[in-house]
């Protein structure tokens, strides 16, 4: 019986996420305290780039870490910015970006075994030109 009842409640666990796609899903800490890679800052933002500050609160020892970064209107067409550093801190320039347009930026860091942990998109918008 008591097997039967951890069946029936991994089920409704795992069929409550169907439907979730991770490009849509954004950060709430109240639903998942125990996330360990977060959005410190976005900070020194301009019409055409921005600098986005990641902290990892784990425990892991990094190898190295990088961001995805997409449009939010099309988050499928993201591209990568790698950093080779291996602190628990990371500060990423965006740079090429398109003027009063909303993006949304990931970060993952790349523990030594090559396992990962990644925060939720984050969405933030270019300035307008001046």
């Amino acid at each position: 019986m008591k097997k039967l009842f951890i069946l029936l409640l991994a089920a409704a666990v795992f069929s409550s996420c169907e439907g979730y796609r991770y490009d849509n899903i954004y950060e709430d800490e109240s639903l998942f305290p125990s996330l360990v890679v977060k959005l410190k800052e976005i900070k020194e933002l301009t019409a055409t780039s921005a600098t986005v500050s990641f902290v990892y609160e784990g425990e892991e020892a990094i190898d190295h870490s990088y961001v995805n970064v997409a449009p939010k209107s099309d988050p499928e067409d993201y591209w990568s910015i790698t950093s080779s550093d291996n602190s628990r801190e990371q500060d990423f320039f965006i740079g090429d970006l398109e003027p009063n347009t909303d993006y949304l930026v990931r970060a993952i860091f790349v523990f030594r075994d090559k396992s990962y942990d990644m925060s939720f998109n984050k969405p933030f918008k270019t300035l307008q030109q001046p």
